[in-house]
């Protein structure tokens, strides 16, 4: 599962354009208005399947796109304002994708994709929070602890 950057994020696009070159499945999440939850849908038009969505950000087109299997996902690239060496992750908030990993039928591989300047010490985490296994920026790629503590 991938995500279409917003804001000052990391620019995902070029990556995500990558996914559908190569053949893969590209499943991006969209906010629910109803259930204030992520759902996933399964993306093959950037093009034609995206909108600008909830708080701005491009999300597939339910009516273009098919609902994911999400027993299927075994990669998420995650975003964030900021993270830790430990895989600590600080989003912006709602808790949506810490929901939709906690909904999944198992653990698939979480990375995020940051610039240097978001990483920090010491930041708070709740029981809910999910940790990242990969942090990837400009400078290097990281192997957090987070993989070490799966159950």
């Amino acid at each position: 599962m991938g995500i279409l950057g917003f804001g000052a994020e990391f620019e995902s696009d070029d990556w995500v354009r990558r996914v559908l070159a190569d053949g893969k499945q590209l499943c991006l999440p969209r906010v629910s208005r109803a259930t204030q939850q992520l759902d996933v849908y399964r993306v093959s038009d950037l093009d034609r399947q995206i909108e600008i969505g909830s708080y701005g950000i491009r999300e597939p087109i339910p009516a273009l796109c098919e609902l994911a299997d999400l027993a299927e996902i075994d990669f998420i690239l995650l975003p964030g304002v900021a993270f830790g060496r430990d895989g600590s992750r600080l989003g912006y908030g709602g808790g949506f994708y810490d929901k939709l990993i906690a909904r999944l039928p198992h653990q698939p591989v979480l990375v995020a994709a940051a610039f240097a300047l978001q990483l920090v010490e010491g930041i708070p985490q709740e029981a809910t929070d999910r940790k990242v296994d990969w942090l990837i920026t400009e400078n290097e790629t990281i192997h957090c602890a987070a993989g070490s503590e799966r159950t």
